[in-house]
């Protein structure tokens, strides 16, 4: 019976290599569901979130007075937001995460898996692929998660690497190639994809030097055909959505004003030694473990192919990933040297990790390259990768701990050597020093000690014939460890947002509540301008204090927190929630001087603090107030009748979901004559 179910036709095709594969994005969810969800504060993620559930035509903010948000160069990525749009059309904001994000992720999955089993073979495929679908740094890249363009550029990177490859072995290669420039495009509407140019013209220019060697001019031409054709088309749906038609134009013109403007700037380019300010890169960049740890690899990798002068498919498509890699760093040192912080930000590192992976992939088949299909290890040496990744972020904080006591291990007696006077002369070093990059250096000492004790151990107990395949095993075991408890420790989130222990998550219930109160608060929006300019408004054009307000303002204490249920969980800061709601207003694109206070936060209700900016407030706007209590409430509502603001209540009601609760209410203000006599100026 077995054998007629397994060997009908259908299921022959299937390929449960990726079946299981694309399991893991529902078994970290089936463990904890926080790490799909972003945080709070008004962070990029959410300003990204505003572009998926409205069109430019619903903005009620527009013209050049408050900086419309489809005016603004985050509009420009139409093949992220198309993809949003869509999605948040059919599905309720929670369904939309799941169904959006998660489809994201089994398409990265599935493109990364077919490059690696093209280029190797099925089980190097699964295997690299559940190292890089496991990566933490690369699902939600702090401030910017899930809803920002970094896994849509992925994929698009990805997307062009598989049609090139298909390009360079098929007959049908000008198709291939015009929907690699398609894709190509895609990605660049995203800048940080941009440095990386060269590493996908050398993919593509190996394989097809390698295999049909299509001519190289006709190659780029159907390339240059595919790139142009899609923004066309993206032109079309710009302006479709309410953008501009050639929506290329805010990001250009951005990406020359930003270029010049941090370049060098202190908060986002570090050194990658001590300067005289005492700031390093080694320092505090999480990010770069993996890139250096892999560029250094794929130079030994590199190296030892050219001594040993190996030939054949695997030593060629080993060399492919591992230069292609070696390009995209060169390029990365180069821009960061130059003052661009390539190295300093997780969000520029993240666009990197699909060809670190696929230098890892090569890493992989290097170290099983004795391997076949038949070998029966292979199978339960996947199982065991498969549970050493997953295991890692499940069970993230014991991981954790269970990294920073190797580190110990080895770090300890490196300290006390670095203490001996004689060292000091040679390699002067603070006593405590701690860097991210030295961490994962003394995890991978330990896993090269470990795979070394159990190479000679095997050796001497086996066969010398079985001993490749046995060292092979053990080299990826060992290499999963590290990579895998590197991820644990080097993760740009809370490692405690995959850990089936935590029960304190409370993300899902503020996405909930932020995209509600985003969808409760539309009705109140002014469809056109409140009240006409008065002719000293008009005096004042060219003032910037002048304002004109269609969204209600907020209006929130900037110290609020709301005890959990759960006694044993910390305290909810309700303000960094607030953030979330200010964000997806489109916080940092509309001008802060409309705002109250910066944030529209006071410490307390009883007074605004903001007497020059209720001087530029119109006769007429709307404010909604998030408080605890029916005291708070009637503290502000007197505040705002001190400063002779007329209040109609518009709507009030409790905002609540799990653990998170508070209450909102809707106002209608206008001054009365004496609040505008005294705020004249």
């Amino acid at each position: 019976m077995y054998q007629s179910i397994t060997g009908h036709p259908l299921i022959r095709k299937i390929d449960f290599n990726l079946v299981f594969l694309l399991s893991i994005p529902f078994i970290l969810l089936a463990a904890n569901q926080e790490w799909l969800f972003p945080y709070g504060n008004p962070s990029d993620a959410w300003i990204a979130k505003r572009y998926l559930m409205e069109t430019g035509h619903q903005y009620p903010l527009t013209g050049q007075e408050l900086g419309s948000m489809y005016e603004n160069y985050k509009a420009s990525r139409v093949s992220w937001n198309i993809k949003g749009l869509l999605v948040h059309h059919f599905f309720s904001p929670v369904t939309a995460q799941y169904v959006l994000h998660i489809s994201m992720f089994c398409l990265l999955l599935t493109t990364f898996y077919l490059i690696v089993k093209n280029l190797f073979n099925k089980h190097i495929a699964f295997i690299s692929s559940v190292a890089f679908g496991t990566y933490s740094q690369f699902h939600a890249v702090f401030n910017f998660e899930w809803d920002y363009n970094t896994h849509d550029g992925a994929l698009n990177t990805l997307l062009t690497l598989l049609f090139m490859l298909l390009a360079s072995q098929s007959k049908k290669w000008k198709l291939w190639l015009m929907l690699a420039g398609a894709t190509w495009a895609s990605a660049l509407q995203s800048v940080y994809v941009g440095p990386y140019i060269p590493a996908i013209a050398f993919w593509y220019l190996y394989l097809n030097h390698k295999y049909l060697r299509h001519p190289i001019v006709t190659s780029a031409l159907y390339i240059l055909a595919g790139a142009v054709a899609v923004t066309l088309i993206y032109c079309i749906i710009s302006y479709l959505i309410g953008g501009r038609f050639f929506f290329l134009e805010s990001l250009i013109v951005m990406t020359a004003s930003m270029s010049a403007v941090y370049l060098f700037h202190p908060g986002y380019w570090f050194p990658f030694f001590p300067n005289e300010t005492g700031t390093a890169l080694l320092y505090h960049s999480k990010g770069i473990v993996l890139p250096l740890f892999a560029g250094i690899t794929s130079i030994i990798l590199f190296a030892t192919s050219l001594i040993k002068k190996r030939k054949g498919n695997l030593l060629n498509a080993i060399t492919l990933t591992q230069c292609t890699l070696l390009i995209c760093l060169f390029a990365a040192f180069f821009l960061h040297f130059n003052g661009h912080g390539v190295f300093s930000n997780d969000h520029h590192l993240a666009f990197m990790a699909p060809f670190i992976f696929l230098s890892m992939a090569g890493t992989y088949a290097y170290f099983l390259r004795v391997t076949d299909a038949t070998n029966p290890p292979i199978n339960v040496l996947k199982a065991a990768v498969l549970v050493i990744f997953c295991g890692a972020l499940i069970f993230g904080d014991t991981a954790a701990l269970d990294g920073h006591l190797i580190e110990m291990m080895i770090f300890t007696p490196i300290q006390s050597l670095l203490q001996i006077p004689f060292v000091q002369s040679i390699f002067p070093m603070q006593p405590m020093l701690w860097w991210f990059s030295l961490a994962a250096l003394m995890r991978l000492i330990f896993f090269l000690l470990v795979s070394a004790v159990l190479i000679i151990t095997f050796a001497k107990l086996r066969n010398l014939q079985k001993t490749p395949l046995l060292t092979g095993i053990i080299l990826t075991l060992s290499l999963s460890g590290f990579l895998s408890l590197n991820s644990v420790q080097t993760s740009s989130i809370n490692i405690s947002s995959y850990d089936i222990t935590n029960k304190c998550g409370i993300q899902k219930d503020q996405y909930k509540i932020v995209t509600d109160l985003f969808l409760k608060l539309r009705p109140y929006h002014f469809k056109s301008e409140p009240v006409r300019k008065t002719n000293e408004d008009k005096e004042r054009k060219n003032d910037e204090h002048v304002s004109i307000l269609k969204e209600p303002l907020f209006w929130y204490k900037n110290n609020a927190v709301l005890k959990h249920y759960n006694t044993q969980c910390p305290e909810i800061n309700l303000t960094s929630l607030y953030g979330g709601v200010l964000g997806i207003r489109g916080w940092g694109l509309v001008k802060r001087r409309v705002l109250l206070d910066g944030y529209l936060g006071t410490e307390s209700f009883s007074n605004l603090r903001a007497e020059r900016r209720i001087a530029v407030l119109p006769k007429q706007f709307r404010i909604a107030i998030f408080y605890s209590d029916q005291h708070e409430i009637q503290t502000a509502l007197a505040t705002l009748k001190s400063h002779g603001l007329k209040a109609k209540i518009l709507d009030q009601g409790q905002i609540e979901s799990g653990a998170i609760s508070f209450n909102l209410m809707i106002l209608d203000l206008k001054k009365n004559a004496r609040t505008k006599s005294k705020y004249r100026n």
